[in-house]
C-alpha cells in the first residue's frame, strides 16, 4: 500500500536524482499546491464531474502508470516521470500517452504501490478521495509561481503539504 509520500508524489526514496540546472528534454513545468482535506467542511459531490483513476507508482523510480476513466466509460492510459523540484511548487513533468494493449503488459510487468482514487473537478482543482488508506486531498495547478503563491484554498482544506525534492 502506498504511503503519504509515495502515493502524492514526492520522491520517497524512488530514485536518486539531483535537481536538473535545466528542464529536462520533452518535459513540461508542473505548478501545483495540495492541501489535506477537512470532510466535514466538503460541499456535497453527487453532482460534481469525477473521473476514477488507478495508479501504478513504479517501485524504484519516479514513474507513475495511470489509467484515468471518465464518467463516459472513456479510458486513458499514460505513463509519466515526474523530476524533483526546481522550485517551491515546481516540478518537471513528462507524460506518455498509452494504448490499452500497452497498458495491459506493462501494468502485469511492473511492480509498485497501487493507489485507486476518485478525482472529482471542483473549485478550478481537484478533490481526490482514494478509495482505502489515505484521506481526501485537494489539489489546484497553475500558469505560473506568482498564481501558485497568491493562491487561497476553499474553506475544507487541511493544511499544505509540502513536496519533497
Amino acid at each position: 500500500m502506498p504511503n503519504d509520500e509515495t502515493a502524492r508524489g514526492s520522491t520517497g526514496g524512488r530514485g536518486a536524482e539531483s535537481v536538473p540546472s535545466s528542464r529536462p528534454k520533452y518535459s513540461l513545468p508542473e505548478i501545483e499546491r495540495r492541501w489535506t482535506v477537512e470532510e466535514n467542511l466538503l460541499p456535497p459531490l453527487e453532482s460534481v464531474p469525477y473521473e476514477n483513476i488507478e495508479d501504478l507508482y513504479v517501485r524504484g523510480t519516479r514513474l507513475r502508470l495511470r489509467k484515468v476513466t471518465g464518467q463516459d466509460g472513456e479510458m486513458t492510459f499514460k505513463l509519466g516521470k515526474k523530476y524533483p523540484l526546481v522550485g517551491p511548487h515546481e516540478a518537471p513533468i513528462t507524460n506518455l500517452y498509452l494504448s490499452a494493449a500497452e497498458y495491459d503488459v506493462l501494468v502485469e510487468a511492473l511492480t509498485g504501490d497501487r493507489l485507486r482514487k476518485r478525482r472529482y473537478k471542483l473549485l478550478g482543482g481537484a478533490l481526490d478521495v482514494p478509495t482505502e488508506g489515505l484521506g481526501p486531498m485537494f489539489s489546484v495547478e497553475f500558469g505560473d509561481t506568482a498564481q501558485a503563491a497568491a493562491y487561497e484554498p476553499p474553506a475544507f482544506a487541511g493544511p499544505e503539504v509540502l513536496q519533497s525534492a
